[in-house]
């Protein structure tokens, strides 16, 4: 289904992105509300539909019987719909208000050890001095002195005297 297979995806890059690209962060609370109003959205959208299949509803049908009791299940997709658009509009909002007034990120907002959180957030138009050491797999979480990548001269964090 599109939305589950392709909205909720690209929801949760823009929530992942959005502080590497601005330096700002969504505001959270927006966040977890637009969540809720997609989630029911896209449930209301589906499961009617579901059911309008196994009542024997084809695809594609202009007009049909109303003695067929198909009505409710209509409205309910209609009110999901709706539901999927408001919570798209509470997106752009939530991207308008953070844009300008949005907590500010930090350099690695999530505590990701991969290279491109590596560098300051929104990152330089060269990202990188030096080319950067890779020294591990990124994905060694709990691993007691586990250390990604090494940036800056002769493999020394960047910052770090010369």
């Amino acid at each position: 289904m599109f939305f589950g297979g392709f909205l909720l995806p690209v929801m949760a890059a823009i929530f992942y992105w959005f502080p590497k690209v601005t330096g700002r962060m969504l505001s959270e609370r927006i966040g977890k509300t637009q969540w809720a109003l997609m989630s029911a959205g896209m449930l209301l959208l589906a499961l009617p539909m579901l059911g309008l299949g196994l009542k024997g509803m084809r695809r594609r049908v202009g007009d049909y019987d109303f003695t067929m009791h198909f009505q409710a299940l209509h409205i309910a997709t209609a009110v999901g719909g709706f539901l999927i658009f408001a919570s798209l509009v509470l997106l752009a909002y939530n991207l308008a208000k953070s844009f300008k007034h949005g907590a500010v990120a930090g350099n690695n907002p999530w505590g990701a050890r991969t290279l491109e959180w590596m560098v300051s957030s929104p990152p330089p138009e060269h990202n990188f001095d030096d080319i950067p050491e890779v020294l591990d797999r990124p994905h060694m979480h709990g691993v007691v002195g586990s250390v990604h990548a090494r940036t800056g001269a002769q493999g020394r964090p960047e910052g770090e005297g010369k």
